[in-house]
C-alpha cells in the first residue's frame, strides 16, 4: 500500500498530465506543503491564464485553507480546487 505522500503525488501527476493535454505549462510543487500543488499557465484568447491548483482527496476545503487559496487571486492567479468524484476529476474555480 502506498503512503499518503505517494498517493498525493500520483494524483497531482495525473492532473498535471490532463492540464498539459489542454495546452498548459504545469509546474508541480512537490513536497512543499504549500497551498498550491500545481501551477498551470497558458496563453488564452484574452492573454495569459494561470491556475493555482489545490489537489485534494476530499470535497471540502477547511475555511482557513479556502481563504489561503483565495488569497492568491491578488497576484492574478485563478484559485482552483480539484478532486475526484467517481473516478473523474472535478475542477472548480473558487470565487470569494
Amino acid at each position: 500500500m502506498r503512503n499518503k505522500y505517494a498517493k498525493g503525488a500520483a494524483a497531482e501527476n495525473e492532473l498535471r498530465r490532463l492540464y498539459e493535454k489542454l495546452g498548459y505549462y504545469v509546474i508541480r510543487s512537490a513536497g512543499s506543503k504549500g497551498i498550491i500543488d500545481l501551477q498551470a499557465t497558458r496563453l488564452g484568447p484574452k492573454g495569459v491564464v494561470t491556475h493555482g491548483i489545490q489537489v485534494q482527496r476530499s470535497t471540502k476545503l477547511s475555511k482557513s485553507k479556502r481563504e489561503r487559496l483565495l488569497s492568491i487571486a491578488r497576484f492574478g492567479i485563478t484559485p482552483v480546487e480539484a478532486y475526484k468524484v467517481d473516478g473523474d476529476w472535478l475542477v472548480r474555480i473558487l470565487r470569494g
